[in-house]
């Protein structure tokens, strides 16, 4: 296997990022191809994920599904994957990972 030199040389750096969530039934967001969901959080008011990043090319993004559910609201989607939890004001809402892609 030839590796390319270039990107041998490259250190990946891992960072984490910040997303604001909007509150919605359905979302997608562009995320790095390397990625870790580290965490779903209100801050100031508003609802976040926290997102490591170790991809050495940041313009490599994957279009990532998500759904939210309230507290008491039907969970139509069999094959997801739980995130994470927020309280937002008298709200409290359920994060899922849905898929990949389109």
């Amino acid at each position: 296997m030839e590796v390319n030199k270039e990107c041998a040389m490259k250190k990946i750096l891992k960072t984490i990022w910040k997303y604001e969530i909007k509150i919605q039934d359905k979302f997608s967001l562009d995320l790095p191809i390397n990625h870790k969901i580290l965490s779903f959080q209100e801050h100031g008011g508003r609802c976040y994920i926290w997102v490591l990043n170790f991809s050495i090319d940041i313009d490599c993004t994957v279009k990532t599904n998500f759904r939210i559910v309230g507290t008491g609201q039907d969970i139509d989607f069999p094959t997801c994957t739980y995130i994470g939890t927020v309280i937002n004001g008298f709200f409290v809402w359920h994060l899922f990972l849905e898929s990949y892609g389109d």
